[in-house]
Protein backbone atom coordinates (compact mmCIF):
# COMPACT_ATOMS: atom_id res chain seq x y z
CA UNK A 1 0.00 0.00 0.00
CA UNK A 2 2.85 2.40 0.78
CA UNK A 3 4.38 1.67 -2.65
CA UNK A 4 1.09 2.44 -4.41
CA UNK A 5 0.69 5.69 -2.45
CA UNK A 6 4.22 6.78 -3.39
CA UNK A 7 3.59 6.00 -7.07
CA UNK A 8 0.46 8.15 -6.94
CA UNK A 9 2.35 11.02 -5.33
CA UNK A 10 0.39 10.66 -2.08
CA UNK A 11 3.52 11.07 0.00
CA UNK A 12 1.93 12.00 3.32
CA UNK A 13 -0.41 9.01 3.08
CA UNK A 14 2.54 6.77 2.18
CA UNK A 15 4.46 7.96 5.25
CA UNK A 16 1.46 7.25 7.49
CA UNK A 17 0.99 3.75 6.01
CA UNK A 18 4.69 2.91 6.29
CA UNK A 19 5.02 4.09 9.87
CA UNK A 20 1.91 2.17 10.88
CA UNK A 21 3.35 -0.99 9.32
CA UNK A 22 6.70 -0.47 11.04
CA UNK A 23 5.00 -0.23 14.44
CA UNK A 24 3.77 -3.76 13.84
CA UNK A 25 7.09 -5.03 12.49
CA UNK A 26 10.11 -2.66 12.54
CA UNK A 27 12.04 -4.97 10.21
CA UNK A 28 9.34 -5.51 7.59
CA UNK A 29 11.22 -5.79 4.24
CA UNK A 30 10.58 -3.03 1.74
CA UNK A 31 8.72 -0.66 4.06
CA UNK A 32 11.71 1.48 5.06
CA UNK A 33 12.58 2.02 1.39
CA UNK A 34 9.04 3.23 0.61
CA UNK A 35 9.14 5.46 3.68
CA UNK A 36 12.42 6.91 2.42
CA UNK A 37 10.95 7.53 -1.03
CA UNK A 38 7.90 9.23 0.43
CA UNK A 39 9.96 11.47 2.73
CA UNK A 40 12.15 12.39 -0.23
CA UNK A 41 8.98 13.28 -2.14
CA UNK A 42 8.05 15.57 0.76
CA UNK A 43 11.49 17.23 0.49
CA UNK A 44 12.66 15.85 3.85
CA UNK A 45 16.10 14.52 2.85
CA UNK A 46 17.50 14.03 6.36
CA UNK A 47 14.54 11.90 7.47
CA UNK A 48 14.64 10.08 4.14
CA UNK A 49 18.30 9.24 4.71
CA UNK A 50 17.55 7.68 8.12
CA UNK A 51 14.80 5.49 6.65
CA UNK A 52 16.94 4.37 3.71
CA UNK A 53 19.88 3.49 5.97
CA UNK A 54 17.47 1.18 7.78
CA UNK A 55 16.33 -0.26 4.45
CA UNK A 56 19.93 -1.11 3.49
CA UNK A 57 20.64 -2.59 6.92
CA UNK A 58 17.60 -4.87 6.69
CA UNK A 59 18.07 -5.82 3.01
CA UNK A 60 21.73 -5.21 2.11
CA UNK A 61 21.37 -7.45 -0.96
CA UNK A 62 18.93 -5.02 -2.60
CA UNK A 63 20.58 -2.92 -5.31
CA UNK A 64 17.55 -0.62 -5.32
CA UNK A 65 17.96 0.16 -1.62
CA UNK A 66 21.60 1.15 -2.14
CA UNK A 67 20.60 3.30 -5.13
CA UNK A 68 17.88 5.05 -3.13
CA UNK A 69 20.34 5.64 -0.30
CA UNK A 70 22.74 7.15 -2.83
CA UNK A 71 20.02 9.55 -3.97
CA UNK A 72 19.37 10.59 -0.37
CA UNK A 73 23.06 11.32 0.18
CA UNK A 74 23.11 13.18 -3.14
CA UNK A 75 20.20 15.39 -2.05
CA UNK A 76 22.19 16.29 1.07
CA UNK A 77 25.27 17.02 -1.06
CA UNK A 78 27.21 14.23 0.65
CA UNK A 79 28.68 13.18 -2.66
CA UNK A 80 31.37 10.79 -1.40
CA UNK A 81 28.77 8.72 0.48
CA UNK A 82 26.40 8.96 -2.48
CA UNK A 83 29.09 7.62 -4.79
CA UNK A 84 29.81 4.68 -2.48
CA UNK A 85 26.10 3.78 -2.25
CA UNK A 86 25.72 3.94 -6.03
CA UNK A 87 28.79 1.73 -6.41
CA UNK A 88 27.33 -0.78 -3.96
CA UNK A 89 24.18 -0.90 -6.07
CA UNK A 90 26.22 -1.41 -9.24
CA UNK A 91 28.24 -4.17 -7.60
CA UNK A 92 25.04 -6.06 -6.80
CA UNK A 93 23.53 -5.37 -10.21
CA UNK A 94 26.19 -4.57 -12.86
CA UNK A 95 23.43 -3.57 -15.32
CA UNK A 96 21.87 -0.97 -13.02
CA UNK A 97 21.80 1.98 -15.41
CA UNK A 98 20.54 4.55 -12.89
CA UNK A 99 23.20 3.62 -10.33
CA UNK A 100 25.91 3.99 -12.96
CA UNK A 101 24.62 7.44 -13.89
CA UNK A 102 24.51 8.33 -10.19
CA UNK A 103 28.23 7.55 -9.96
CA UNK A 104 28.89 9.82 -12.94
CA UNK A 105 26.97 12.65 -11.30
CA UNK A 106 28.64 12.21 -7.90
CA UNK A 107 32.12 12.06 -9.44
CA UNK A 108 31.40 15.22 -11.41
CA UNK A 109 30.39 17.05 -8.23
CA UNK A 110 33.54 15.77 -6.48
CA UNK A 111 35.72 17.00 -9.34
CA UNK A 112 36.82 13.44 -10.16
CA UNK A 113 36.85 13.92 -13.93
CA UNK A 114 38.65 10.69 -14.87
CA UNK A 115 36.25 8.52 -12.85
CA UNK A 116 33.27 10.45 -14.21
CA UNK A 117 34.47 9.77 -17.76
CA UNK A 118 35.07 6.08 -16.95
CA UNK A 119 31.57 5.54 -15.56
CA UNK A 120 29.93 7.68 -18.25
CA UNK A 121 31.42 5.27 -20.79
CA UNK A 122 30.13 2.32 -18.76
CA UNK A 123 26.72 3.98 -18.56
CA UNK A 124 26.61 4.27 -22.36
CA UNK A 125 27.71 0.63 -22.71
CA UNK A 126 24.91 -0.56 -20.42
CA UNK A 127 22.35 1.48 -22.35
CA UNK A 128 23.62 0.14 -25.67
CA UNK A 129 23.50 -3.43 -24.39
CA UNK A 130 19.95 -2.94 -23.17
CA UNK A 131 18.75 -1.80 -26.57
CA UNK A 132 20.60 -4.59 -28.36
CA UNK A 133 19.01 -7.32 -26.25
CA UNK A 134 15.52 -5.94 -25.70
CA UNK A 135 14.16 -6.04 -29.28
CA UNK A 136 13.52 -9.77 -28.82
CA UNK A 137 11.13 -8.80 -26.05
CA UNK A 138 9.12 -6.49 -28.29
CA UNK A 139 6.03 -6.48 -26.10
CA UNK A 140 8.09 -5.42 -23.11
CA UNK A 141 9.77 -2.62 -25.07
CA UNK A 142 6.46 -1.28 -26.37
CA UNK A 143 4.92 -1.42 -22.91
CA UNK A 144 7.95 0.29 -21.41
CA UNK A 145 7.86 3.08 -24.00
CA UNK A 146 4.13 3.53 -23.48
CA UNK A 147 4.62 3.70 -19.72
CA UNK A 148 7.37 6.31 -19.99
CA UNK A 149 5.32 8.41 -22.43
CA UNK A 150 2.27 8.21 -20.19
CA UNK A 151 4.23 9.25 -17.12
CA UNK A 152 5.76 12.20 -18.97
CA UNK A 153 2.35 13.38 -20.12
CA UNK A 154 0.94 13.01 -16.62
CA UNK A 155 3.94 14.93 -15.27
CA UNK A 156 3.22 17.84 -17.63
CA UNK A 157 -0.42 17.79 -16.55
CA UNK A 158 0.56 17.96 -12.88
CA UNK A 159 3.00 20.78 -13.65
CA UNK A 160 0.34 22.85 -15.40
CA UNK A 161 -2.22 22.13 -12.67
CA UNK A 162 0.30 23.31 -10.09
CA UNK A 163 0.69 26.61 -11.95
CA UNK A 164 -3.09 27.09 -11.90
CA UNK A 165 -3.22 26.42 -8.15
CA UNK A 166 -0.31 28.78 -7.58
CA UNK A 167 -1.97 31.59 -9.56
CA UNK A 168 -5.08 31.13 -7.40
CA UNK A 169 -3.05 31.47 -4.23
CA UNK A 170 -3.24 27.79 -3.27
CA UNK A 171 0.48 27.34 -2.76
CA UNK A 172 0.32 24.07 -0.82
CA UNK A 173 -1.69 22.38 -3.57
CA UNK A 174 0.69 23.79 -6.17
CA UNK A 175 3.65 22.32 -4.31
CA UNK A 176 1.97 18.90 -4.08
CA UNK A 177 1.29 18.84 -7.81
CA UNK A 178 4.83 19.90 -8.71
CA UNK A 179 6.31 17.27 -6.40
CA UNK A 180 4.12 14.64 -8.05
CA UNK A 181 5.24 15.88 -11.47
CA UNK A 182 8.88 15.51 -10.39
CA UNK A 183 8.24 11.98 -9.14
CA UNK A 184 6.59 10.95 -12.42
CA UNK A 185 9.29 12.35 -14.68
CA UNK A 186 12.91 12.55 -13.44
CA UNK A 187 13.75 14.81 -16.42
CA UNK A 188 10.96 17.38 -15.95
CA UNK A 189 12.75 20.69 -15.40
CA UNK A 190 9.59 22.84 -15.42
CA UNK A 191 8.13 21.52 -12.17
CA UNK A 192 11.52 21.70 -10.48
CA UNK A 193 12.00 25.32 -11.56
CA UNK A 194 8.57 26.15 -10.11
CA UNK A 195 9.44 24.38 -6.85
CA UNK A 196 12.79 26.17 -6.61
CA UNK A 197 11.04 29.52 -7.06
CA UNK A 198 8.34 28.66 -4.52
CA UNK A 199 10.88 27.54 -1.92
CA UNK A 200 12.98 30.68 -2.43
CA UNK A 201 9.92 32.87 -1.94
CA UNK A 202 9.12 31.01 1.29
CA UNK A 203 12.69 31.27 2.55
CA UNK A 204 13.10 27.48 2.37
CA UNK A 205 16.62 27.73 1.04
CA UNK A 206 17.65 24.12 1.72
CA UNK A 207 14.73 22.78 -0.30
CA UNK A 208 15.29 25.34 -3.05
CA UNK A 209 18.92 24.25 -3.25
CA UNK A 210 17.86 20.61 -3.56
CA UNK A 211 15.76 21.55 -6.59
CA UNK A 212 18.71 23.43 -8.11
CA UNK A 213 20.92 20.39 -7.57
CA UNK A 214 18.35 18.20 -9.34
CA UNK A 215 18.14 20.69 -12.22
CA UNK A 216 21.93 20.69 -12.55
CA UNK A 217 21.95 16.89 -12.71
CA UNK A 218 19.30 17.00 -15.45
CA UNK A 219 20.86 19.84 -17.44
CA UNK A 220 24.48 20.38 -16.33
CA UNK A 221 25.15 22.75 -19.26
CA UNK A 222 22.51 25.25 -18.13
CA UNK A 223 24.45 28.13 -16.58
CA UNK A 224 21.34 29.61 -14.93
CA UNK A 225 20.91 26.53 -12.76
CA UNK A 226 24.46 26.89 -11.46
CA UNK A 227 23.80 30.59 -10.78
CA UNK A 228 20.62 29.67 -8.90
CA UNK A 229 22.64 27.33 -6.70
CA UNK A 230 25.29 30.00 -6.20
CA UNK A 231 22.71 32.57 -5.10
CA UNK A 232 21.15 30.18 -2.60
CA UNK A 233 24.50 29.08 -1.22
CA UNK A 234 25.42 32.74 -0.70
CA UNK A 235 22.21 33.30 1.29
CA UNK A 236 23.12 30.28 3.39
CA UNK A 237 26.60 31.75 4.07
CA UNK A 238 28.30 28.86 2.27
CA UNK A 239 30.63 31.25 0.48
CA UNK A 240 33.19 28.75 -0.86
CA UNK A 241 30.49 26.50 -2.30
CA UNK A 242 28.74 29.55 -3.77
CA UNK A 243 31.94 30.64 -5.52
CA UNK A 244 32.35 27.17 -6.99
CA UNK A 245 28.79 27.16 -8.31
CA UNK A 246 29.10 30.63 -9.87
CA UNK A 247 32.48 29.73 -11.32
CA UNK A 248 30.85 26.80 -13.10
CA UNK A 249 28.25 29.19 -14.51
CA UNK A 250 31.02 31.48 -15.76
CA UNK A 251 32.82 28.55 -17.42
CA UNK A 252 29.63 27.72 -19.28
CA UNK A 253 28.96 31.36 -20.22
CA UNK A 254 32.32 33.21 -20.09
CA UNK A 255 31.02 36.38 -21.79
CA UNK A 256 28.29 37.01 -19.22
CA UNK A 257 29.43 40.13 -17.37
CA UNK A 258 26.69 39.79 -14.74
CA UNK A 259 28.02 36.39 -13.67
CA UNK A 260 31.49 37.84 -13.15
CA UNK A 261 30.09 40.77 -11.14
CA UNK A 262 28.20 38.38 -8.87
CA UNK A 263 31.34 36.26 -8.44
CA UNK A 264 33.33 39.34 -7.42
CA UNK A 265 30.61 40.39 -4.94
CA UNK A 266 30.60 36.95 -3.31
CA UNK A 267 34.41 36.99 -3.04
CA UNK A 268 34.15 40.12 -0.91
CA UNK A 269 32.22 38.12 1.67
CA UNK A 270 35.19 35.85 2.34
Amino acid sequence: MAYTAVERGEFERAVAIARKALKINPEMPGVHSQLGRALRGLAKPTESLVALKEAVEISPESAENHHLLGQAYHDLQQYEQAKQSYMNALKINPSYTEACYGIVSACARLGQKEEATKYRKKFEEIKTHDWQTLPDKRDYVLHHKFLITSRRRASRTYTNAGIVYYERGRRQMAERHWLRAAELDPANTGCREELATLYQQDGRNEQALQMCEQLIRIAPQNSQYHMCAGTLLTRMNRVEDALLAVKQAIELEPNNATFQQIYDQIQKRR
